[in-house]
């Protein structure tokens, strides 16, 4: 979006949306890597492995 902001204006709703969906995008990153964090890291108290945080995402 910013590069499109300076090769010209697009309209203020898409700005919005861009915006409302980087947000909702980084809310979902923290909830995951929240679960991750207290499924695998607090409870095992072990460095994650991708199959085992795949495991630990359902888990939670």
């Amino acid at each position: 979006m910013p590069v499109r902001i300076l090769a010209e204006m697009p309209p203020f709703w898409q700005i919005a949306l861009s915006i409302f969906v980087n947000a909702i995008a980084i809310a979902g990153v923290v909830w995951v890597t929240a679960r991750v964090y207290k499924v695998g890291m607090l409870m095992y108290g072990k460095r994650a492995t991708i199959p085992e945080v795949w495991k630990w995402i359902r888990h939670s």
